[in-house]
């Protein structure tokens, strides 16, 4: 989650978000009345405080006007993993869904949208036998389950448009305008669908970036790398388009969170930029990152610089096979500030890769249907049925985990849990 509002979303309170989808049923209880009765406990309770001061007591014995509140009894243990219901209770999910919106049409969820009212994906239309014939990409609402599409024509099944990248104001889907092509990614389109307008616009070709294979957006900027080289930035509100300048010759986006672009070259280590000044804050100007080098995947998280390092190349003797998460607190601060580096712990899949982080939860891009509690500095199992598939997606505070058959068949309905990451509880704490 930014710390600096994005201009592009509403930012909205806690309360906000708990009645903004209040009409599908789909909150936790949120009893308002308890607390107001027990701000007036508190009240009624001070008053008579100064009644007794103010009075007298008859005693034969002196007290004390405070007294110390007993301490909190420490947290039983987590275990390791911790399963959802022991990290973040047994009621931690705002909704859990099944994506089969009727006879013939499923939606295939990809992630969330950071007001977390809409899934992004594709909705897939099944023959009569329930065979996938077709995917449109586009929004699926939670509180109505009606689908948006984005504008975009139907795409056979096998060739279904990827949908979606988004910062909440605009929706990234790309389409492969010649499937099956020697050099299909080298024919990629990229569109762009603006939710306030509601109007769909062609952003990127294959011709214009050649082997364009990512993107990221933010604060109403794409970023592309192509390949075999090259960053591209544009503007989605004008539609300027901006080839970047890094010391890599040859560098790969491991994050991207406007206007803070982090990097990595085998050669010249792992780099930290600000692409609209060209500085990077606390680390310098475009120094590496000499603690990070070998990062293989990272997030923003504000200030904070979220890591993944493969154990073996961290240098320690005996290096486990795992992926070590460090955290470079302060990061993008002010220059001449100290960052500081913190060791979270570490991932059991060296190959997993950090996707997305927010002030409680990471999320990885991995077989293991795990995420990083960072109020605990724990793992959080999602699921202990090893006959699903799951994949996990954080926008603003919002993780969405899909889960579906090991195996399943095309056009099995998913099953999808929302959570809200900034009322989840911390173990063994009460409510």
């Amino acid at each position: 989650m930014q710390t600096t509002p994005d201009p592009l979303l509403s930012v909205e309170s806690a309360t906000a978000k708990r009645s903004a989808v209040a009409s599908a049923g789909v909150m936790r209880p949120y009893m308002p009345g308890v607390r107001s009765a027990f701000g007036v406990l508190l009240i009624l309770t001070g008053l008579m405080s100064v009644l007794i001061l103010r009075w007298g007591v008859s005693s034969t014995t002196s007290s004390p006007l405070v007294t110390a509140i007993a301490a909190t009894p420490s947290p039983t243990p987590l275990p390791t993993p911790a399963s959802v219901a022991h990290a973040w209770g047994a009621n931690a999910a705002m909704l859990t869904l099944s994506t089969q919106l009727d006879a013939s049409h499923v939606f295939a969820a990809t992630g969330v949208m950071p007001d977390g009212r809409s899934l992004l994906g594709n909705e897939i239309a099944l023959d009569a036998s329930g065979t996938p014939k077709t995917a449109t990409p586009g929004l699926l609402d939670l509180a109505t389950r009606g689908f948006t599409s984005l504008g975009l024509p139907a795409a056979s099944f096998d060739a279904a448009p990827a949908c979606c990248a988004s910062d909440g104001r605009y929706v990234i889907a790309s389409v492969e305008a010649t499937p099956g092509a020697a050099c299909s990614p080298c024919d990629t389109r990229y569109w762009v669908y603006d939710v306030v307008t509601g109007k769909l616009r062609l952003a990127l070709t294959g011709a214009m970036s050649p082997g364009n294979a990512h993107v990221w957006v933010s604060h109403g900027k794409l970023l592309a790398q192509t390949s075999p080289i090259g960053l591209h930035v544009q503007d989605l509100t004008t539609g300027v388009t901006t080839e970047l300048t890094v010391h890599s010759g040859t560098p790969t986006v491991l994050a991207f969170a406007w206007p803070w672009l982090v990097y990595a070259d085998p050669f010249a280590g792992t780099h930290l930029v600000n692409v609209a000044t060209g500085a990077t804050g606390a680390t310098g100007s475009d120094t590496t990152l000499a603690a990070l080098h070998g990062a293989t995947s990272a997030a923003l998280d504000g200030s904070t610089l979220i890591a993944g390092l493969p154990e073996s190349a961290t240098g320690a003797s005996g290096a486990a096979n795992d992926l070590v998460l460090l955290a470079l607190t302060g990061a993008t601060g002010a220059s001449g500030t100290t960052p500081s580096l913190v060791r979270l712990g570490t991932f059991p899949d060296p190959t997993a890769r950090v996707l997305a982080a927010s002030d409680r939860v990471i999320v990885f891009a991995s077989g293991q249907p795990l995420v990083w509690d960072r109020a605990t500095n724990h793992l959080v199992r999602l699921t202990d049925d090893s006959t699903l598939s799951v994949t996990t997606a954080l926008a603003g505070d919002y993780l969405v985990v899909i889960s579906a058959p090991a195996g399943g068949a095309p056009g099995t309905p998913q099953s999808v849990s929302l959570y809200d990451t900034a009322l989840l509880l911390v173990a063994n704490a009460q409510p």
